[in-house]
């Protein structure tokens, strides 16, 4: 029965790695759209860009990876950063540690990952600067959660907590927007069609043994059609 269970197991495993290979991307197809998308930056490039924080944080995570949706890929990178705890006294509780995860997600600018920033009528929409942010309006006590759209490609999430009214917009002064602007101004050839495979990777720069990097092959609907055509 055991052996069984586990025949069952690895087929299982192989079709669903073979729906993956085959059938995962079937929607991209030329992409209709007036401004096609660029390839996202290299992960690092993306980590570079996030600030370092300084002397009393501690920097706990600092990943990227890519991802996929069907239709694109995106480059998403992120850091977060531990203060020092608020003693009980101070807090007037347990002890509190403050905390900021900052999530830059390049998206090449394909309008579906944009979305958030396309749409009208979202009474959280402000400005930052020169940046489109959307920002909670009620956060909840000690807690905030940002977004900013940077050169209608890059967006950033900065969440704080245990920290004070603004906590937010003031690590956004960290990150370097300026390289992302520059980024965008150097970006490679626009294309309507991903390359196929996509390369796809992991990054963990405080767990490099965790770093993979593979190729995810897709197929689009045309193809299908005429293999289906061909079998008949």
């Amino acid at each position: 029965m055991l052996n069984s269970a586990r025949h069952f197991f690895r087929f299982a495993l192989s079709i669903a790695a073979v729906a993956v290979t085959i059938a995962v991307a079937w929607r991209s197809t030329a992409l209709a759209q007036e401004t096609p998308p660029v390839m996202p930056a290299d992960a690092r490039a993306l980590l570079a860009v996030l600030s370092p924080g300084d002397a009393d944080w501690k920097l706990t995570e600092s990943r990227a990876r890519s991802d996929y949706n069907s239709e694109w890929v995106q480059v998403i990178a992120t850091r977060v950063w531990e203060g020092q705890p608020i003693p009980a006294a101070a807090s007037g509780g347990p002890a509190l540690v403050p905390k900021t995860a900052v999530t830059l997600t390049d998206t090449g600018g394909f309008p579906a990952f944009n979305s958030m920033f396309l749409v009208t009528g979202n009474p959280d929409r402000t400005t930052i600067g020169t940046f489109p942010a959307i920002k909670d309006s009620s956060p909840p006590a000690g807690r905030e959660n940002l977004f900013v759209w940077v050169a209608g490609r890059f967006i950033l999430r900065i969440e704080t907590e245990h920290q004070p009214r603004g906590a937010a917009e003031a690590w956004l002064g960290r990150i370097k927007t300026a390289e992302l602007q520059a980024l965008a101004a150097k970006a490679g050839t626009r294309v309507a069609r991903l390359p196929n495979p996509v390369p796809m990777f992991r990054v963990d720069e405080l767990n490099p043994r965790l770093n993979r990097a593979w190729s995810l092959a897709w197929t689009d609907e045309e193809t299908i059609r005429r293999a289906n055509i061909t079998d008949r």
